[in-house]
């Protein structure tokens, strides 16, 4: 099958074959738009929502290209339309990494979607006018064969530039794209064309329409309903990019490493089987070809959800991949041919509806994966429940090995949440490395479902920092002094841990001189109905302040005691409630921070202040502390600006102390709860 492949490729008409080492070199340099959105929220200093709003722009520039391409190629040979979308594009990848603010991102990678969309249709043009109608399929199946070799190699190797330096993949991206141009306008030269209106070549295509082409209404008819009746298609081979990793994980409760298999086999099927299978289906009519695609691909994606274990998603995954060999250059080339002279347009057109179906694919997803959804195979009913507070789609992490890690955002302020992940996937330095990148980015990481012992949840916060014994030495574990015991059951008729911790709002040990950096919880023993725990960003508090009290607080210290929540001991049993107050006063003596801090990681300003754990704002009069407190107590209380953690066994949480405030709900008579917590000095 290779060689055969090789030999179909390197027989290309002189134009089809230029076009494939164009489209290799031009896809080989999709190395910057997978890494657009960590650079942006890494690099780039944008908010999550921010670096949405900047990476749905590219998809808003490519439909503009979609349907800007009919008039333009109307008026310009594909060759030149492709090179002006190349240097268009490379101009822009160039100036992504020079820019500052949002309207600027927004704006370039606008045109960069246009620039790299208008290829398409473009190339589309070039393979219609250099193939005869019984060798589109062939024409059309080299063609996608550029492209997938392209994309499997130019991510990989955007992966690797990257980690050495995020501008790096930018300009080796814009570099391959101006190879791309170079290469297409030095043979390109070369074609047997009279002039701009000619065709791209191949024997007897004559002259390409110029103005406006006009259809009968049968045509439009036929296209329009073709265009329709390959939406469920498109849409159906968009969703694997963004399911597959989420119902293999979290549906089957596979292995991650099962959902690189699935990709694996997906693109080595195309790229060995897509053409030798297309050359043998040349001849078959368009209604055979796309019936018999049609049925591959919805009998491949029937069997995948009746799988339930990673042989039968292989056997899967070879049925609708053959599938889509055969359905794909069967549609470009019958929209090709019952287009005819308004083929550019409508390539156009049906290069949109591949965009709209890849935009709708995620949004599609999350509604298929949202709680209480069977998205698992047979043994569905053991599926893990995704929880209703998660509000972002999954988003796949991959690995090197080829394995997949799902996270996702909680909320546009706070949170992030991997789910599939054992202690083992976990402590893998890749792995691990994205969650503290997380962590510091999103001030709040939750693990869903990893079970750890004692030792292995130590082990875990040494790796952000240094763990250190718990203020409370009643409470710490009987073999561990780094793991306080939060906990209301009991043991041999005495408690296990400490009752009642942190049901107010508050940022950890912000009494203490140096608190510690993050906290590590581990729910041990915890109800799924009750005992939740709510997070609030500090750096979005301080961001709703009023004006007038950002400016009030700036440079103020804050008086944060243990006084208002130390609990009465029994060395406390006769003295009054002032000589209380003075005994812990003493014991724990009150320290200053300031109110308004910044935080190292992002940059951005965050309010370190909590009635529960303050006494006042130095300077600030009574009355003035009184409504200063108020105001945060609102502000907290949004419970649109909150993530709620509604907890599922041992689910792990990690979070930074200072920009993470949180309130831990009450219990219910009679419901019991258990939970392991680290605190984390920074290293």
């Amino acid at each position: 099958m290779p060689a055969e492949t090789l030999r179909t490729v390197a027989g290309l008409a002189p134009p089809l074959r230029t076009l494939f080492l164009t489209t290799l070199i031009f896809r080989t340099g999709t190395m910057a738009y997978p890494f657009l959105t960590p650079y942006l929220l890494g690099r780039g200093g944008l908010e999550a929502a921010e670096a949405g709003l900047a990476v749905t722009t590219f998809g808003v520039g490519a439909l503009a290209a979609d349907l800007a391409a009919g008039r333009l190629l109307a008026r310009l040979h594909p060759y030149a339309l492709m090179r002006g979308g190349f240097l268009l594009g490379a101009a822009a990848v160039t100036v992504v990494p020079l820019l500052n603010g949002l309207p600027a991102l927004i704006t370039v990678v606008l045109i960069w979607g246009f620039a790299y969309e208008i290829v398409t249709p473009a190339a589309y043009a070039a393979t219609i006018a250099g193939s005869p109608p019984e060798q589109r399929k062939v024409a059309f199946s080299c063609y996608r064969l550029a492209i997938n070799l392209g994309l499997s190699a130019g991510p990989l190797l955007g992966a690797l530039l990257y980690a050495l330096d995020p501008h790096a993949v930018f300009w080796a991206n814009a570099l391959c794209v101006l190879a791309a141009a170079a290469f297409l306008h030095h043979c390109g030269e070369r074609r047997p064309a009279a002039g701009p209106d000619a065709a791209v070549g191949g024997p007897g295509h004559g002259t390409r329409p110029r103005g406006p082409v006009r259809q009968t209404t049968a045509e439009r008819t036929r296209f329009w309903s073709v265009f329709g009746l390959s939406l469920p298609i498109q849409l159906a081979y968009a969703l694997p990019s963004v399911f597959v990793g989420a119902y293999v994980i979290v549906g089957l409760g596979l292995p991650g490493y099962w959902a690189g298999v699935v990709f694996t086999v997906n693109a080595v099927g195309i790229v060995l089987f897509e053409v030798p299978l297309n050359i043998r289906m040349a001849r078959v009519g368009h209604l055979a070809t796309l019936l018999s695609g049609y049925a591959l691909g919805g009998t491949g994606f029937l069997l995948m959800a009746l799988a339930d274990s990673g042989p039968e998603l292989v056997l899967a995954t070879l049925v609708w991949t053959a599938g889509e060999i055969v359905v794909f250059p069967g549609l470009l080339a019958y929209v090709s041919r019952l287009s005819g002279p308004a083929a550019d347009r409508n390539m156009g057109l049906y290069s949109g509806g591949v965009n709209l179906a890849f935009i709708a694919a995620p949004q599609l997803a999350l509604h298929i994966s949202a709680p209480g959804r069977p998205v698992g195979g047979r043994r569905s009913g053991g599926l893990r429940r995704l929880p209703a507070a998660a509000r972002g789609p999954h988003q796949p992490v991959h690995l090197a090995q080829g394995e997949t890690v799902l996270k996702r955002d909680l909320t546009p302020f706070i949170g992030v949440e991997y789910s599939g992940l054992t202690h083992a996937e976990l402590t893998r330095p890749e792995v691990f490395a994205d969650v503290v990148d997380s962590l510091h980015r999103r001030d709040l990481v939750v693990v869903r479902g990893i079970e750890l012992t004692p030792r292995q949840q130590i082990g875990l916060a040494a790796r952000i920092g240094r763990p250190v014994p718990f203020l409370l030495a009643d409470w710490r574990h009987p073999e561990f002094a780094e793991i306080l015991v939060s906990s209301n059951e009991r043991k041999d008729g005495l408690p296990v841990g400490i009752e009642r911790v942190g049901h107010f709002w508050h940022q950890d040990s912000s009494f203490d001189a140096d608190p510690s950096a993050y906290t590590v919880l581990h729910g041990v023993h915890v109800p799924e109905d009750h005992g939740h725990t709510v997070f609030a960003s500090a750096a979005d508090v301080y961001d709703r302040l009023p004006e007038q009290w950002r400016t009030f607080l700036e440079d103020r210290v804050g008086l944060h005691t243990l006084t208002k929540q130390q609990r009465i001991a029994p060395e406390h049993v006769g003295l009054s409630i002032a000589e209380v107050r003075a005994l812990i006063a003493r014991q724990y003596p009150a320290v200053e921070h300031s109110v308004v801090r910044r935080d190292p990681h992002t940059g951005r300003r965050f309010l370190y202040a909590a009635r529960a754990y303050m006494d006042r704002v130095v300077g600030l009069d009574a009355n003035e502390n009184e409504a200063f407190f108020d105001l945060v107590d609102t502000l907290l209380a949004d419970p649109n600006r909150s993530y709620t953690h509604r907890w599922t066994p041992h689910d792990l949480l990690l979070w930074k102390t200072a920009t993470t405030y949180h309130v831990a709900t009450d219990l219910p008579p009679g419901v019991s709860r258990t939970v392991h917590r680290v605190s984390v000095a920074a290293a």
